[in-house]
C-alpha cells in the first residue's frame, strides 16, 4: 500500500498562467590563444506570482529557450530564487599548472533596468528515499533571505569541468541582480564577456604528433585515440581546440594500456582470465594487485590505489581510458567525500579515482571511465566476468529484427491522491521515451500510482497525454510486470522514483523479485537505477571510525543489499548504474537525461555530439558532463519546470560524488543487433600472419546498422591464452600481424565489443573427432557437434555443469538444479537444453561433479 504524501504549500499554490522567460542567451564575438570574448544577451524578466504561507512572491518562469540554471542547493537555501548563465571554454593546457587562472572582465552594455519584486526563496531540496516520502513544507526565513543578494553580470566562480588532454572550464555568471533588502532587481541588456587566458599556445595534447611516442601506438590504439570525446565538442572556443602539441612528457614509457583493472589478491586469477578476454577484443589491459601497490598488505588505501593509477596514467606514453576495480569497498576501498544532505554519512562513489590531473576538483568529469565489481569471493567475482564475456562474445540471437536490443524497460510513478503529479518521475521518463520511440525503440512503460489517483496533469502544468489516461492505461504497473520483462529480454532497464538501500520503490522491485530474475542467452540488461540510495555497495566501510557521520548510516555490514545482488547473481543484470544514498530529484532527473543523451544522442541537441556513447563508463561520464552543463547555466535545461519555473540543479558535488558504475566500464550498451564475422581466412607468409574476414551486418538489421567502433584480429597461443600479436581490421576486413618470431600453430580471434567473435587456428585440429576444429569448440575433449551452450558461457553443455558460473562444479549446481526440478521453459538448470529440469540433468551435475568446465577454444585462460 503506498503511503499518501502531501504537497507542498508552493506547488499547490503557485499560479497556472505564467508566461515565457525572456531568452538569456550566449554569443562568441572572438577567439583566439589569448583572448576570447562572449556576449550574453538579457531579455526583460517575465515572473509568476506564487502565493505561499508567508505571502506573494514572484518567480522567475522557464522559458521557450529551455536556458540557464537557477541558484539553489544547500549553500543557497533561503536566498532569493536567481537565473544562472554561463558558457564552457577550452584554456590552455598550461593555465592548469599556472599559479594564476585566467582574467576575466564583464562590461556592462546599454542602461541599468530595475523592476519591484519579492522573489521566491530558495527551498529545502527534495529527496526520494522510499522509506521518508514527505515532500519538505515551504521555508521563508527573513534573515536567510537577506544574505543573499546579487549583482547584475556578476561572475561566479569558475567550475573545472574536464581535464586531461584537453582543459575544459565552465564560466558562470549572474544574468540578474537582486537587493532582497528593497526588493530591486537589476539587470543591463547585454555583458561582454572577456576572458583573458595568455599562457602556451597549447589546447589539446596530440599524442600520435610526435615520435618516438607515435611509435607506441599500433593502429588499434590509434582508433581509440581518435575516439571522439563528447566534452570537447561542448567547448565554445572549438577553433582553439585545433591547437595542439605533442605531449609535453615525451620521456614516458613507450607502452601502456587502455584498461587498468585494481584487483584484490584474492580475485587475481579472474582479473587474468578478464585481461585475456579484452586483450582478445583489442583492449590492452594491464592487471595490478592491491598488495602490490600496498607494499605487502592485501588491501591498499585509498590514496595509495588513486597515487599509483595516476602514476602509471603520467609515465606512459599509451594511457588508460577506463579503470576497473575488482573487489568490495572493504576490499578495494571506494571515496568518501562530504557529508550527504539527507543522511547520516559521506557521499560514497569511484568518482575521485579519475579526478587525479592537475586542476580536477571535486566536479571534475574523471579523465577516464570508472566500474567496479563490488564482490566478495572469488565464485562471485568469476560469475561477473563470465556474464561480460558471454555478452562480449556470444551476444544474444536477433530473431525477427531488433528484438532484446530494442526493447527498452521504463518503470515509474506518478506520485499524487488526485489529478496532479507532485514529483517529475513520470514527466522525465516520459520525455526521455518519446525521443527513444522516435528513434525506433520499443519502450514498455511499466508505471504505477496511488489507487485514488487519476493522472491528469504533470507538475509543470502539462497535460498528461491521451494514451496515458485512465481507464485506458491501468498504472498498475509492479514488479511482477519488470521481472517478466527482464525474463524476455531487455536490453536496458531504467527506473525513475523513489528507492532505497532495497532496490525501487514504485514499482516495487527489490531483492525477492530480484531472485525470480532468470536471464537466458546472454541477454543481460544494463540497470540505470536513478532513485534513492538503491546503488549502496559500502556497507562494510561506511560507518567505521574514519568514515563515521553522526550516529551512523546503519546497513549492516554482513548484509548484500539489492545492486549488488543483482550485478553478482549469474543470471541477473550486467551492471547497475546507482546511487549510495539519498540524492535530489531534481538532479536525479538532469542526470537520467544525460544518461539518455549519451545512449541516444539529440535529446539533449546542444550538448555533446552525435555519435553515440555505449561504453559503460564513457556513458556515465557524459551524464556527469552534461549536469555539470546544466548547473553552470552552460547549456539548455531540459528539465520539466516547476509549474512553469524552471528547475536547477541543487547540489552538483553531491550528485556527482553519488553515483558509481557497477560493472565493466568497456562494456557496449548494445542497441543495435550485433554484426557478425564470415569465415576466417588465414595465411602466413614471411613471419607475418594475413587475415581476411566478411564483416556484415544480420540479415534482419535496419540498414543504417552504424559500422563497429574497431574490428580487431588477434593471434593467440591456444595453449597459453598468450597474446601473440594484433591488428586492426580494415573496411574491406583485411588485416595483418607480425608474428614476432613465433613459429608454432596459433589461433586468430576476430571481434568487436559491437560484434559476435568468429575464430580459426592456423593449422586446424580436432581432438574429439566431432567435426568441430579445435579453434572454435567449446568443448574440445568432450565430442558435442551439436556445440549446444545452453548459458552462453561460451562453454558447451557437455562439458560444463556450472549453473551459477563460479568456475566449479560443486553442490552450489546441484542445489540450483534440484530446486528448479520439474521446471519447463528457458531455464539456466537446464543443463541439456530439452526444454525441461528432468533427472538428465541431475545426471549431468554428477558426471561432472567437482570439475571446472571445458576446455573452450574461447576460453585459453580457463576462467
Amino acid at each position: 500500500m503506498h503511503p499518501r504524501v502531501l504537497p507542498t504549500a508552493a506547488a499547490a499554490m503557485l499560479c497556472c498562467a505564467l508566461t515565457a522567460q525572456a531568452a538569456v542567451s550566449t554569443q562568441l564575438v572572438s577567439e583566439g590563444p589569448r583572448v576570447t570574448q562572449v556576449r550574453i544577451q538579457v531579455g526583460a524578466p517575465k515572473l509568476a506570482t506564487v502565493k505561499t504561507p508567508g505571502g506573494e512572491f514572484e518567480r522567475f518562469a522557464r522559458g521557450d529557450a529551455e536556458a540557464g540554471s537557477m541558484r539553489g542547493g544547500v549553500e543557497q537555501r533561503g536566498q532569493p530564487e536567481l537565473p544562472i548563465t554561463g558558457f564552457p571554454l577550452a584554456l590552455p593546457l598550461d593555465l592548469v599548472v599556472a599559479t594564476h587562472g585566467p582574467s576575466i572582465t564583464v562590461k556592462p552594455e546599454g542602461p541599468l533596468r530595475r523592476l519591484r519584486t519579492r522573489l521566491y526563496p530558495v527551498q529545502p531540496s527534495e529527496t526520494a528515499n522510499s522509506e521518508d516520502r514527505k515532500l519538505p513544507a515551504f521555508e521563508y526565513d527573513p534573515a536567510l533571505y537577506l544574505k543573499g543578494p546579487a549583482s547584475p553580470g556578476e561572475s561566479l566562480p569558475r567550475s573545472s569541468l574536464f581535464k586531461g588532454d584537453a582543459n575544459i572550464d565552465s564560466f558562470n555568471f549572474m544574468p540578474y541582480g537582486y537587493d532582497p533588502a528593497t526588493g530591486e532587481l537589476t539587470w543591463y541588456d547585454s555583458y561582454l564577456v572577456q576572458v583573458d587566458h595568455a599562457a602556451g599556445p597549447c589546447f589539446q595534447i596530440d599524442h600520435l604528433a610526435a615520435s618516438p611516442a607515435r611509435a607506441a601506438f599500433d593502429g588499434i590504439d590509434e582508433a581509440l585515440q581518435k575516439a571522439p570525446n563528447p566534452v570537447l565538442k561542448y567547448a565554445l572556443n572549438q577553433a582553439q581546440l585545433k591547437l595542439s602539441c605533442v605531449d609535453p612528457n615525451l620521456g614516458q614509457a613507450l607502452s601502456g594500456a587502455r584498461l587498468v583493472i585494481v584487483t584484490h589478491p584474492d580475485f587475481l586469477t579472474v582479473a587474468n582470465a578478464l585481461k585475456t578476454h579484452k586483450e582478445s577484443l583489442g583492449i590492452s589491459t594491464q592487471v595490478i594487485s592491491t598488495s602490490v601497490i600496498s607494499g605487502g598488505p592485501a588491501v591498499a588505501s585509498a590514496e595509495q590505489i588513486r597515487n599509483w593509477v595516476a602514476a602509471f596514467y603520467n609515465t606512459r606514453v599509451v594511457k588508460p581510458k577506463w579503470l576497473l576495480l575488482l573487489g568490495d569497498s572493504e576490499k578495494i576501498p571506494t571515496h568518501y567525500d562530504q557529508t550527504n544532505s539527507y543522511n547520516s554519512a559521506k557521499n560514497a562513489s569511484d568518482i575521485w579515482y579519475g579526478q587525479f590531473l592537475p586542476g580536477a576538483t571535486a566536479t571534475t568529469v574523471p579523465t577516464i571511465g570508472i566500474g567496479r565489481f563490488p564482490v566478495d569471493t572469488l565464485a562471485q567475482a568469476a560469475a561477473m566476468a563470465h556474464k561480460v564475456m558471454g555478452y562480449e562474445n556470444f551476444p544474444p540471437a536477433n530473431p525477427g529484427g531488433q528484438n532484446f536490443y530494442s526493447r527498452l524497460t521504463f518503470a515509474s510513478f506518478f506520485e499524487s491522491s488526485g489529478t496532479k503529479d507532485e514529483r517529475w518521475f513520470v514527466e522525465v521518463t516520459e520525455k526521455i521515451r518519446n525521443h527513444a520511440v522516435g528513434k525506433g525503440y520499443a519502450v514498455q512503460r511499466i508505471y504505477t500510482t496511488l489507487p485514488s489517483a487519476n493522472p491528469q496533469t504533470y507538475r509543470s502544468g502539462a497535460a498528461v497525454p491521451a494514451d496515458l489516461r485512465k481507464p485506458g492505461f491501468s498504472w498498475t504497473g509492479n514488479g511482477t510486470d519488470i521481472v517478466t520483462a527482464v525474463n524476455a529480454g531487455t536490453a536496458l532497464l531504467y527506473h525513475r522514483d523513489h528507492g532505497s538501500w532495497y532496490g525501487f520503490g514504485d514499482p516495487g522491485f527489490g531483492d525477492t523479485q530480484v531472485n525470480s530474475i532468470s536471464v537466458t542467452d546472454n541477454r543481460y540488461p544494463v540497470v540505470f537505477s536513478i532513485n534513492c540510495a538503491s546503488g549502496i555497495f559500502d556497507n562494510e566501510t561506511v560507518d567505521l571510525p574514519a568514515n563515521k557521520v553522526g550516529s551512523g548510516y546503519g546497513p549492516s555490514p554482513s548484509a548484500t543489499y539489492w545492486a549488488e545482488n543483482f550485478v553478482r547473481k549469474a543470471d541477473g543484470a550486467l551492471a547497475v548504474i546507482g546511487d549510495s544514498r539519498n540524492s535530489s530529484t531534481r538532479d536525479n532527473g538532469h542526470l537520467a537525461i544525460g544518461l539518455f543523451d549519451a545512449l541516444f544522442p539529440g535529446l539533449a541537441p546542444s550538448f555533446g555530439g552525435s555519435t553515440p556513447v555505449r561504453r559503460l563508463g564513457d556513458l556515465l561520464n557524459h551524464g556527469r558532463a552534461y549536469i555539470a552543463a546544466v548547473a553552470a547555466g552552460s547549456t539548455p535545461n531540459l528539465h520539466p519546470s516547476d509549474n512553469g519555473a524552471p528547475v536547477g540543479v541543487e547540489g552538483l558535488r553531491q550528485q556527482l560524488n553519488l553515483y558509481s558504475l557497477l560493472g565493466d566500464p568497456t562494456v557496449q550498451l548494445r542497441t543495435h543487433a550485433p554484426w557478425t564475422f564470415g569465415t576466417v581466412n588465414l595465411s602466413v607468409l614471411r613471419g607475418r600472419a594475413f587475415i581476411n574476414v566478411p564483416k556484415q551486418p544480420c540479415l534482419l538489421c535496419p540498414p543504417d546498422l552504424p559500422e563497429p567502433e574497431i574490428v580487431t584480429v588477434v593471434a593467440l597461443d591456444p595453449k597459453t591464452g598468450r597474446q601473440i600479436g594484433r591488428a586492426l581490421l580494415n573496411a574491406d576486413g583485411n588485416g595483418s600481424i607480425d608474428l614476432g618470431g613465433f613459429t608454432g600453430n596459433f589461433i586468430v580471434r576476430v571481434a568487436s565489443g559491437e560484434g559476435a567473435s568468429s575464430q580459426r587456428a592456423l593449422e586446424e585440429t580436432d581432438t574429439d573427432g566431432d567435426g568441430i576444429p579445435d579453434s572454435r569448440d567449446n568443448c574440445i575433449n568432450v565430442k558435442n557437434p551439436d556445440q549446444r551452450d545452453s548459458d552462453g558461457d561460451g562453454y558447451g553443455d557437455a562439458c560444463d555443469a556450472d549453473v551459477n558460473n563460479d568456475g566449479i562444479v560443486n553442490s552450489l549446481d546441484l542445489a540450483a538444479v534440484k530446486a528448479a526440478f520439474g521446471s519447463r521453459g528457458a531455464s539456466r538448470a537446464d543443463l541439456n537444453g530439452d526444454g525441461s529440469v528432468n533427472a538428465l540433468d541431475l545426471a549431468v551435475v554428477r558426471r561432472l561433479f567437482a570439475t571446472r568446465p571445458g576446455p573452450s577454444a574461447w576460453h585459453p585462460a580457463g576462467l
